[in-house]
């Protein structure tokens, strides 16, 4: 298990500004009720996977 760090959070915040939840969902592979629950703050412990899909999608976005 990875924790989300508040940086990353922001990150994906500010990208949450241009899509909407379902638009992220798709593009990152991470369910939309888990990537709901990240970006609220509700969980910041997630699986292996679901760290290394919103990192990769993010580092693509940079």
């Amino acid at each position: 298990m990875k924790t989300i760090s508040e940086k990353m959070r922001f990150l994906l915040l500010q990208h949450r500004g241009m899509l909407s939840i379902k638009e992220m969902s798709d593009v990152s592979g991470v369910n939309r009720f888990t990537l709901t629950d990240i970006l609220t703050g509700k969980r910041t412990i997630v699986r292996d996977t679901t760290f290394d899909k919103l990192n990769d999608w993010l580092y693509k976005q940079i």
